[in-house]
């Protein structure tokens, strides 16, 4: 079996994430593809959002999703065990400045 090479950051999630969640969150990042998804904020409770994800990002404690809110026209970080499911959209057409 291989060695395990080590990491500069802590990678570990603790919450079990869904595989096939993770998977269309990666692909829609890999495909520039918008999704519906069900995400749970302190805020807004449940509630369906359309969103672009652009990135996966670790903060040192957690993973987020940056993806462009398209209700709020605005650009936010989404934390990843916060995501109850997720749909593969159309092709984005918004154009993102980095």
């Amino acid at each position: 079996m291989g060695k395990k090479l080590p990491s500069w950051i802590n990678c570990d999630i603790k919450r079990a994430l869904s595989l096939p969640l993770v998977a269309t969150i990666t692909r829609c990042i890999h495909r520039k593809r918008t999704m519906s998804a069900m995400y749970w904020s302190h805020t807004s409770g449940n509630k369906e959002r359309q969103l672009s994800p652009l990135a996966l990002v670790n903060d040192g404690l957690r993973w987020h999703v940056r993806c462009f809110d398209h209700l709020d026209d605005k650009i936010k970080d989404f934390n990843l065990t916060r995501f109850e499911s997720a749909t593969e959209g159309s092709a984005s057409t918004k154009k993102f400045e980095g």
